[in-house]
């Protein structure tokens, strides 16, 4: 590795690192408007905004890292390119094939942070994110039935007259729960306590020296029973205390989905597997196509429009991630195979890439987006001009 290799690479990462910051701090700053009204009436408010934000890293950190990288290399060899460098570098014998390789070598390195991003840390985070909201909306709700008020979850309205200084102890709590069969149950008790699960993150009431009601679809009284102590789960999830990870295919890391899917039972849980395997994959790959995306825009940009480059360049690379993700979606529905939906928009992206890079290394004629970059320049001229 050569003295400019090692420049390049420490430029590279320096402006991926900025840019990635500043992605993240506008991705985070938007969310935590949301998050603030999720907690709002929470304990421990700033502890839990920050576990939320915490798990919501790495979903953004997915978005704003290759796109970062996309950029990085695409300034550094502007830059390079304005400034005559490579002009030097090719009339010394480097092609730009031998240009790029540094970049190269730093797309292998983000491949397995992104492999571990998307294989490992994502799933984990989605599922703690969940749970931590989970445990915030059921910590709100608590706090709603102690002030007195109608609480809904789901089929239930809970009500508590009176409850202690300290919460846990209610007095003349009514419970009202619709089942699915279309009759009623009123639950009534003189007094209960509402404790903490083990996990935290859900809680239990339980109801003393009560009386559970059962009413017909017409409001007939069809039955009472008298009990000494019920407890049943107070949580905003609808499965009761919250689950363990790996009920939805997103929550499952790479290699939890590679088990899973061989031992799918049905057609619509092994699409649902493949869609999720094959577009992690996809956005893990994708990092080794962005240097040879970049080296013909920067080379083009520094003929023509400045600008032109890494206007056109983030347009086609953020079409590129909707039609991944968009692709990945009917996968799942099963409107359209993995390799039509997921792997085909990569395959035709690596394929424009590659011809653009060649066009620009191995023969004479004109970049490929020159007539896009004079284009833009005529129109900004234009715009400009005086009426």
């Amino acid at each position: 590795m050569t003295t400019l290799d090692r420049y390049f690479i420490a430029r590279v990462i320096r402006i991926t690192a900025a840019l990635t910051g500043v992605a993240l701090l506008a991705l985070m700053l938007e969310r935590m408007l949301r998050v603030l009204d999720l907690v709002v009436n929470a304990e421990n408010l700033a502890i839990q905004v920050a576990q939320i934000m915490g798990t919501l890293m790495p979903h953004y950190l997915g978005i704003a890292l290759p796109t970062a990288f996309f950029l990085g290399v695409l300034l550094v060899l502007q830059h390079a390119s304005r400034s005559n460098q490579i002009s030097a570098l090719q009339s010394a014998g480097a092609s730009l094939t031998r240009i790029v390789a540094p970049f190269m070598l730093l797309a292998g390195l983000l491949a397995m942070i992104s492999f571990f991003l998307f294989g490992v840390l994502q799933p984990q985070a989605r599922y703690t994110y969940r749970a931590l909201t989970n445990a915030v909306m059921t910590e709100t709700l608590e706090a709603a039935i102690r002030q007195g008020a109608f609480v809904s979850m789901g089929d239930r309205t809970v009500f508590a007259e009176q409850s202690s200084r300290s919460g846990g102890n209610l007095e003349q709590v009514f419970v009202y729960e619709q089942r699915a069969a279309g009759d009623d149950v009123v639950l009534t008790a003189p007094r209960g306590v509402m404790t903490r699960t083990e996990n935290g993150m859900a809680s239990m009431i339980e109801l003393r020296d009560g009386q559970t009601s059962s009413f017909g679809k017409n409001g007939e009284l069809q039955g009472q029973v008298s009990f000494g102590a019920l407890d049943w789960t107070l949580t905003a999830s609808d499965e009761g205390m919250f689950r363990e990870r790996g009920a939805d295919e997103r929550e499952m890391t790479i290699s939890e989905v590679w088990r899973t899917l061989g031992d799918a039972e049905t057609d619509e849980e092994t699409m649902m597997l493949r869609a999720e395997l094959d577009g992690r994959l996809a956005r893990i790959l994708i990092v080794f196509i962005l240097p040879i995306f970049a080296a013909p825009l920067a080379l083009n940009s520094g003929r023509t429009e400045q600008s032109a480059g890494l206007a056109i360049g983030l347009v086609l690379l953020i079409t590129v991630f909707e039609l991944i993700e968009l692709g990945e979606s009917l996968v799942k529905e099963g409107i359209m195979p993995p390799f039509l939906g997921i792997w085909a928009p990569l395959v035709m992206f690596g394929a424009l890439s590659v011809a653009m890079f060649y066009r620009v290394a191995y023969t004479n004629k004109e970049p490929p987006l020159f007539m896009a970059s004079e284009m833009i320049g005529r129109i900004r001229f234009l715009l400009s001009k005086p009426e």
